[in-house]
């Protein structure tokens, strides 16, 4: 099959079988799915003022992942990775539903107390993008199998992945004590670089790339905290 002027060699069933069974199945063949961490920390405190933690890990996944975005998959910009992880019949064996890819993320923290009970605090996060295909989408080629579902990635997933997240956040606070009472004030700003890397977006084949998501831009926050 030719789709924008990419041709697919695809697995079907031949005319002579197909509406030959209208069985439903529930419990999908190879459906294990594999996940392993690594992840390494330190933590570590200098007197009573300062203390910094730091945190890593890589994940390799093995698992079934589903080309049917509408139904498993998600176009919601809360969504950190929009192709589903759900059994589905394999239609491209250059790229089946079986996918082997990977993620991996840092956290970097530290606090410092000043004198007269003022703090600042730095967090850094880095996450790594979701690894991606873009998708012929059901209904596009007409398969006897498609009496199912025919939705299917173009390539393997890991031959791509979404822009990391890098995201900085900093807080300054005071704490003043009142009688018996401790009373902070705190401004928080999340996204300080104002970083605005693209999580989300159309994966289908011939859409254009439109954006569904981008990381949410900088905020300030103030707060009041009461210690009794």
């Amino acid at each position: 099959r030719v789709v924008n002027g990419v041709t697919y060699s695809l697995l079907d069933v031949p005319d002579s079988l197909a509406g030959a069974t209208g069985t439903e199945y529930t419990n999908a063949p190879d459906s294990k799915f594999t996940y392993d961490t690594v992840e390494v920390a330190f933590h570590k405190r200098f007197g009573g003022k300062f203390f910094v933690q730091a945190a890593a890990d890589y994940q390799w996944r093995n698992e079934l992942r589903s080309a049917d975005i509408p139904d498993v998959g998600s176009t919601s910009p809360l969504s950190t990775d929009p192709i589903g992880v759900f059994p589905q019949i394999s239609v491209n064996p250059n790229a089946p539903n079986r996918q082997k890819t990977g993620g991996y993320g840092a956290q970097l923290s530290g606090r410092y107390n000043f004198k007269y009970d003022v703090g600042l605090a730095v967090n850094y996060r880095f996450q790594s993008g979701f690894p991606y295909s873009l998708v012929v989408p059901d209904g596009t080629v007409d398969l006897n199998v498609c009496n199912f579902n025919c939705a299917f990635f173009s390539q393997n997933l890991d031959q791509n992945r979404s822009e990391a997240v890098n995201l900085l956040n900093f807080r300054v606070d005071k704490s003043v004590p009142i009688g018996r009472f401790k009373a902070s004030v705190m401004l928080d700003i999340y996204n300080l670089l104002n970083a605005d890397p693209v999580t989300n977006f159309n994966l289908s084949v011939g859409a254009p790339r439109t954006v569904i998501a981008v990381l949410d831009p900088r905020v300030f926050q103030v707060g009041f905290r009461v210690e009794f």
